[in-house]
């Protein structure tokens, strides 16, 4: 009864967690080995630090279209959020197992209104969200077919260009009240990910794990770092299909 009664808060809780201004993205780490190989993984995720945020539902496809000329699309949804990226690189398999690979790319991404859980130091709710574009470099590195096993690392940099704001509202009608400014100040990424994986040639389960850095946000003035929040880290899990 009282497992029944954890599993229930905890469920409640990712329902109706707050939703960060960003959060890492679980971007599939494909490690594609050779022409025609097609890798889709679907994925659920959370972002936790300062908040829990999520879950989010990921999706990614990679294709090498030659023996070195490969693209990939992402997209993920969540309750307050969504982001979508598109791009083409390529990749090269050393030895039988060993995979580099380099992508580079655009992402689009939005939050709604959030931060309804949040107050100011006045005691007011707070909301904000917005719009941003991120031009992008990712290079990955890894192992397949190693017994069931798969481990795959991978490095993402770009340079985020938002478009966000933040309101301070009253308590009594969630009007905007005292503060209102327009965030807009390019931001520096980089987001290290470790991705494993088990299964089959081609159906595989997947852990992939990790953390964001964005310069300017994360030094901004502290009446902008404590209301502008994002997540530092992120869990995923799900499957992997190669075709």
């Amino acid at each position: 009864m009282r497992i029944s009664r954890t599993l229930l808060i905890f469920a409640v809780a990712m329902l109706t967690a707050g939703c960060s201004i960003y959060h890492p993205q679980a971007v599939d780490i494909p490690l594609l080995q050779e022409k025609g190989e097609t890798r889709i993984d679907g994925s659920i995720d959370l972002s936790v630090v300062p908040f829990i945020s999520g879950p989010h539902i990921n999706g990614t496809v990679s294709h090498a279209f030659t023996d070195h000329f490969a693209a990939q699309g992402h997209a993920n949804i969540g309750p307050a959020s969504g982001y979508l990226q598109a791009a083409a690189g390529g990749y090269l398999p050393v030895g039988e197992r060993f995979v580099v690979e380099g992508f580079g790319g655009l992402g689009f991404g939005g939050t709604l209104e959030t931060g309804d859980y949040n107050k100011t130091l006045d005691g007011n709710p707070i909301a904000y969200g917005g719009r941003f574009l991120m031009p992008y470099l990712q290079i990955d590195a890894g192992w397949r077919h190693l017994w069931i096993f798969e481990v795959g690392v991978g490095l993402k940099g770009g340079l985020m260009l938002p478009s966000f704001y933040y309101n301070e509202l009253d308590p009594k009608d969630n009007s905007i009240v005292l503060t209102h400014f327009d965030y807009a100040s390019p931001n520096w990424v980089l987001e290290p990910a470790l991705q494993l994986r088990v299964g089959s040639r081609n159906v595989m389960f997947t852990v992939r794990l990790g953390t964001t850095y964005l310069s300017h946000l994360y030094n901004a003035p502290s009446e902008q770092k404590g209301n502008l929040t994002f997540d530092f880290f992120t869990i995923s899990t799900g499957l992997n299909f190669t075709l």
